[in-house]
């Protein structure tokens, strides 16, 4: 991912679609999307945010099957061990008609169809179907079981095949599975909201609210998407934060696990649920050492670092951070700013070549900024 996404896409997919239940799926379509191509690839796409923290570790893929100008099927990636989005589409298009009637389909997907057996059979088969004479693919799956076998066995099968519509939203949006094969790692994503100076908190350590409703709907949205969520214990004490998805658009398949960093030991462990884990580590680099390699049950792809600033800081300064979600608000903290420490000063885009700004828009009178590492 090395350009900003177009208007209306950010990191956790279509913006509109993260914070609306609007039923006109159409109508989340961002204005900036222009051909058709781009029309049917942000659809698939819109497909795949129904799967939003419920597909992981498999990534939330949307298809979607066109004929004569119209969607004939859609499909998205189930939970883990489900249906994956071409199979969703086909089999709901078998039963409204047959695929024998249907010649002249073309395929919409947001990732490369998979080419092995797993939990279910490899979705490049139902591609080879003589109904379908051609697949848009949005972007390559560097999986070592896939890696552009795909998209070669299609060629081969004589079908049309191109890759890259809407490649860079299609990588944004599968980021957290795509870095995991790519990088062999966690993605590491830091958010955090400060206002107009830069704070995060006041000189006592409060900060509610910097951020309107939408922004805080949009934290919610993004909460799913990732696997871990990591504040500090001054965070967890001061704030006392549900670090749960609530106040966005649905669905809402998970919550993320909770991770604190208590080095000071400040939490009773008997004051939190036994589901939340309490790294007691003195230093960030130990932290990060001791989450990678924490058997959580599932395979970690994302950690979601909400602070504090402290905690923040220091991932920048090992060069952690993949992905930040940065939000400008609008709240003055009157004398209290004064002397106040809670800054991010160890971010700094504008120094070097490092990061990438991905996304920049308003949420109300709230600025959202994305930026991403060149990988």
């Amino acid at each position: 991912m090395n350009k900003q996404l177009k208007k209306g896409f950010s990191s956790g997919g279509i913006l509109e679609r993260t914070l609306s239940n609007s039923v006109a799926i159409e109508s989340l379509i961002p204005d900036s999307v222009q051909s058709q191509d781009e029309r049917w690839m942000t659809l698939a796409l819109l497909e795949a945010m129904n799967g939003v923290g419920w597909a992981s570790p498999n990534p939330a893929v949307g298809c979607v099957l066109v004929k004569d100008g119209a969607i004939v099927a859609r499909g998205f990636t189930q939970n883990y061990g489900g249906k994956h989005a071409e199979r969703m589409a086909f089999e709901s298009l078998q039963k409204d008609c047959s695929l024998q009637d249907l010649k002249g389909l073309s395929a919409y997907v947001t990732l490369e169809p998979c080419t092995h057996f797993g939990k279910q059979p490899p979705c490049v088969d139902l591609l080879f179907h003589p109904c379908v004479d051609e697949v848009i693919i949005a972007c390559f799956d560097p999986d070592h079981r896939v890696s552009g076998r795909g998209i070669e066995q299609l060629k081969q099968s004589g079908k049309k095949v191109r890759v890259g519509v809407l490649e860079a939203e299609a990588r944004a949006w599968h980021l957290p599975f795509l870095n995991s094969r790519e990088l062999k790692k966690p993605l590491w994503v830091a958010k955090w909201a400060e206002n107009q100076e830069g704070l995060l908190a006041d000189s006592s350590g409060n900060s509610k609210w910097i951020t309107n409703q939408k922004s805080r709907a949009y934290t919610h949205w993004l909460r799913q998407k990732y696997d871990a969520i990591l504040v500090g214990s001054g965070t967890w004490l001061v704030d006392q934060p549900k670090l749960t998805v609530r106040d966005c658009a649905k669905p809402h398949h998970r919550d993320p696990v909770i991770l604190i960093h208590d080095p000071s030991d400040r939490i009773q462990i008997d004051s939190v649920p036994p589901s939340i884990r309490i790294y007691k580590q003195k230093s960030v680099k130990e932290l990060v050492e001791a989450i990678e390699s924490t058997d959580f049950g599932f395979e970690l792809q994302s950690v979601f670092c909400e602070g504090g600033a402290k905690t923040l800081n220091e991932l920048f300064r090992l060069e952690k951070i993949d992905i930040v979600h940065r939000f400008i608000g609008q709240k003055d903290f009157g004398a209290l700013a004064k002397g106040s420490p809670h800054r991010i000063h160890a971010f700094d885009p504008s120094v070097g070549a490092t990061w990438e700004c991905t996304t920049l828009c308003d949420l109300d009178y709230d600025r959202l900024q994305e930026w991403a590492k060149c990988f």
